[in-house]
């Protein structure tokens, strides 16, 4: 092969492979291997991603060094690529804080039940103490519930310092004093006592992990919340409350989230910690006790006064109300009277309505009123009320005893005995008022003569017993019956009736000889027939024993020892 057609070969089929190979090396730098991942890179953009991935952090902070791009350029790519990421897979983002977020909400939770514990046992420890019975007597005097006196009393406190502390070294990072305050001589001396204290904790008990979270000291308590790297003290004088605990656990977290590259890479210089002041201000609180209001004794005398002076009025207005209401009801109630209208006037009550002349009507001294406190307005009318029309009635015909009057509707029923005079007199009368019609059911009397030939039969019978007998003979036996048989027939003895009959039986003697002695055995003659009387059926309140002389008499020949009888009507009330 000549040498001009070896010039006119292309350069690659010209040289031989290795010659190529090595013309490549000196070219790019780069040998065939290099060249053959440069080349997969291209190809495989997985494979791409994954070396780019490792570069790209460095690059942008690099860049953000440099100023060529700012923190806010990149936060809105970055906003925008979470927002995709969580509409896109909002589970492959939980899967990923998962490890991070259930601790903290673990932390929280107990965190917060802690707060409750505190709480509940701040209060159970002194339910029972002498300052706890003290606030239990105010709150029945004050008004005020037990809790509110409590509150009152447990939250009193004053945060005297708060100091920011670097946890390994023990240095003071920052400090915050009470507002108006000097800050405390020598801080770092605090510091440095607090890391010496929390150092010896952990040697006794020989634990890492042991965490110090409160000092008390005479009147002071020092409350200590612990981070990571950094410890957060406050000097707090008084009774601290447990929203206190919460204040600097905000703040140590926020401290930490902050300056959590200082915290950790910590070399002495406490300038960068500066910027927490504002944190450790939010834990410089404080509670005074309000002052004591004097409570207006005077106004509260005056108040009370008036309340006993309206309820005393009040009282005293609704008590004569209520006999007024009472009166009224009676009069409303009371029959011939009608009520138009009642009320109060001023000081005074009124009645206006009609009333009949017959009605009864009520007294207000009846109710405790006095008269000149009512005032009745009553005009007369003529009632129809049946009580009022019978009482008219019987004012103007005058019934005897025997006879009863009754209302029905309009018709007046008569009914018992009484004469003929009277019963003409009561159909005579042209008009009775309220009555349109009059029914009679009255019997007339029976006459009293045969009642009266039987009373004589009775007092013409006689009994005389010889000296020394004082039994009935066959012939005074069969008179005896006679005696009883018409004293049943014609006497009643119903004792309900108006007058009842009396038979006094008489015993005769003489005031000749022992008068005492002719007294006595004639009275017990008598006793003795009226024993035999009441065997037969004569009632014994019928019966009345009586001596009689025969010297007192007008006739002369009555015998000594004869019995005799009367008999006599009497008023049943005077038995």
């Amino acid at each position: 092969m000549t040498a001009s057609s070896q010039s006119n070969k292309p350069l690659h089929k010209a040289l031989s492979p290795a010659q190529l190979r090595e013309l490549r090396q000196i070219i790019t730098g780069y040998d065939a291997h290099d060249l053959d991942r440069l080349n997969k890179l291209i190809q495989d953009p997985e494979t791409f991603s994954d070396e780019i991935s490792q570069l790209l952090p460095l690059s942008i902070r690099k860049m953000v060094q440099k100023g060529d791009i700012t923190l806010d350029d990149i936060q809105p790519l970055l906003e925008e690529a979470l927002k995709n990421s969580i509409h896109n897979n909002p589970h492959k983002l939980a899967d990923i804080l998962f490890p991070i977020m259930m601790p903290a909400i673990r932390k929280a939770v107990s965190e917060d039940i802690k707060l409750m514990l505190d709480k509940v046992n701040s209060t159970l420890e002194n339910s029972f103490s002498p300052r706890r019975i003290g606030w239990r007597l105010k709150s029945l005097f004050s008004g005020k519930s037990y809790a509110e006196i409590v509150l009152a009393h447990a939250y009193i406190y004053q945060v005297k310092q708060v100091f920011l502390i670097h946890k390994k070294t023990g240095l003071l990072l920052a400090r915050v004093p009470e507002e108006g305050q000097d800050e405390v001589a020598d801080a770092d001396l605090v510091s440095s006592m607090l890391s010496a204290i929390k150092d010896f904790v952990q040697d006794s008990f020989q634990k890492d992990d042991s965490e110090l979270d409160a000092i008390n000291m005479a009147d002071f308590t020092i409350l200590i919340e612990q981070g990571p790297y950094a410890i957060l003290a406050a000097i707090v004088e008084g009774n601290p409350p447990v929203e206190l605990r919460g204040k600097m656990k905000e703040s140590i977290e926020g401290i930490h989230i902050n300056s959590a590259y200082e915290l950790e890479h910590f070399q002495g210089d406490t300038t960068p910690f500066q910027i927490n002041k504002s944190l450790l201000q939010n834990c410089v609180l404080q509670e005074a006790k309000p002052e004591k209001k004097r409570k207006p004794v005077a106004l509260i005398v005056l108040a009370v006064v008036l309340i006993a002076a309206l309820g005393y009025w009040g009282y005293h207005h609704w008590n004569r109300q209520s006999k007024f209401n009472k009166l009224l009801h009676a009069y409303h109630t009371t029959a011939g009277v009608f009520v138009s209208d009642a009320g109060r006037s001023g000081n005074l009550f009124y009645i206006k309505g009609l009333a009949d002349p017959l009605a009864e009507l009520p007294t207000p001294g009846s109710y405790a009123l006095d008269k000149n406190q009512v005032r009745l307005q009553l005009m007369p009318f003529v009632s129809l009320d049946k009580e009022i029309v019978l009482k008219r009635i019987t004012r103007l015909v005058k019934p005897p005893s025997s006879v009863q009057l009754g209302i029905g509707g309009d018709t007046l029923y008569v009914k018992g005995k009484a004469d003929k005079a009277w019963i003409e007199k009561l159909k005579a009368y042209p008009y009775l008022p309220g009555v349109n019609h009059l029914q009679v059911m009255v019997q007339k009397p029976v006459s009293k003569k045969p009642k009266m030939r039987k009373i004589l039969a009775i007092e013409s019978q006689s009994y005389v017993f010889p000296y020394g007998v004082d039994q009935l003979d066959s012939t005074q036996q069969v008179s005896f019956k006679k005696l009883i048989s018409d004293t049943k027939d014609i006497l009643n003895f119903n004792m309900q009736a108006d007058s009842v009959p009396i038979i006094v039986v008489r015993s005769y003697t003489s005031r000749k000889g022992n008068l005492p002695a002719n007294e006595r055995v004639a009275h017990a003659r008598a006793m003795r027939f009226i024993r035999w009387m009441q065997q037969a059926g004569i009632p014994m309140e019928m019966l009345v024993p009586k001596v009689k002389f025969i010297e007192d008499l007008d006739s002369g020949n009555d015998s000594v020892r004869k019995v005799s009888f009367k008999v006599k009507y009497v008023k049943r009330d005077s038995l």
